[in-house]
């Protein structure tokens, strides 16, 4: 069914056209169509047609930006739309076309099962009519229909290219407990990890003496072991959970076997690696205990330095802690109490 474009203009004017013959058929026609395509049964029919809403694009427009949040699912019924990817590093950052989706085409799903920001960005190069189901009423939908999200999620395999469905069959999801090592200073590097969630710190152990450093602290997104793995050489610090952590585990023949099958995937190690080397803590190494460096951080913070070369990121929460009861305690101190 082709809309036409009096009506498409009618409602980029914000025509109220609720009422209108050709729009209750279209809705009618996306109501048939999500129905057959999600095989429903009669009462997720009744819950979708009960969801279900038109939204009307103009051309260029932004459907969804890169890195938000999926709150629906969207299916093409009338236009084009185009998937866009940031590729590059900085200002020089290009967006890469990754798929375009037209009539019929479901758009945006694996944020919409997975839970996670988006990976592109969704723009409607031509006036584009879109019907959407929001997240909160698809999952109602899913309950009283399993087999729907089957359908979505076989719709998900279908759009991946074969090197992702390859790769997926040989990454494994590992869960560490708060004070479990993921690997030992000194071991092989096996493989490379990325933070699902949770907080991972890396230690230093001098083999000289008893003391210890803390590297840095990790979070989500953080890529971990991938300088060791990228050079062979053994772990050169013990990594260690400080709370639940879920990673997902990519083996070293993995890595191996991308790179020499899809180039392009090195110019992206190298990114990340050159992000690894100019973190904070990597730039200036500091020396002493751990309780030194946390003392120094946290004295630069209260002197108000714009500049701090070696703070952790993850620790400015700390600060928090500091406005919040440390200047009672000062006020209580004397200075020659401070000093002493």
């Amino acid at each position: 069914m082709i809309i036409r474009k009096k009506l498409i203009d009618r409602v980029l004017q914000g025509v109220d056209v609720t009422n209108d013959k050709e729009w209750r058929s279209v809705l009618e026609m996306s109501k048939s169509l999500i129905a057959k395509t999600l095989k429903l049964n009669e009462v997720g029919s009744k819950l979708m047609s009960e969801a279900l809403e038109l939204y009307l694009y103009p051309e260029e427009s932004v459907v969804l930006p890169f890195g938000h949040m999926q709150t629906s699912m969207i299916l093409v019924i009338e236009g084009e739309l185009h998937a866009m990817q940031p590729v590059g590093i900085h200002q020089s950052r290009k967006m890469m076309h990754m798929f375009t989706s037209e009539k019929g085409d479901f758009c945006g799903l694996i944020s919409l099962v997975a839970g996670e920001p988006s990976m592109y960005s969704i723009r409607a190069v031509k006036p584009t009519c879109l019907a959407k189901i929001s997240r909160s009423n698809f999952y109602r939908l899913v309950r009283s229909c399993p087999n729907a999200l089957l359908t979505v999620c076989n719709e998900m395999t279908r759009r991946m290219s074969p090197l992702m469905r390859q790769i997926d069959f040989a990454l494994s999801w590992t869960t560490i407990g708060a004070g479990k090592v993921v690997y030992n200073q000194g071991d092989s590097p096996d493989n490379v990890y990325v933070v699902l969630n949770g907080r991972l710190r890396e230690i230093f152990f001098d083999p000289k003496g008893k003391q210890h450093r803390m590297v840095s602290e990790l979070g989500r997104g953080d890529v971990l072991g991938l300088l060791e793995v990228m050079s062979a050489k053994k772990r050169s610090h013990t990594l260690m959970a400080i709370r639940d952590s879920e990673l997902a585990q990519i083996p070293a023949p993995l890595l191996d076997w991308l790179r020499r099958k899809s180039p392009q995937i090195v110019s992206r190690l190298m990114v990340i690696l050159s992000d690894m080397m100019l973190r904070p803590e990597n730039v200036v190494q500091s020396t002493g205990s751990a309780h030194d460096f946390l003392a120094r951080n946290l004295l630069l913070h209260n002197l108000g330095s714009s500049s701090l070369p070696f703070t952790n990121p993850h620790l400015h929460t700390m600060r928090i802690i500091w406005d919040c009861w440390g200047r009672g305690v000062e006020r209580r101190l004397s200075v020659n109490s401070w000093g002493s």
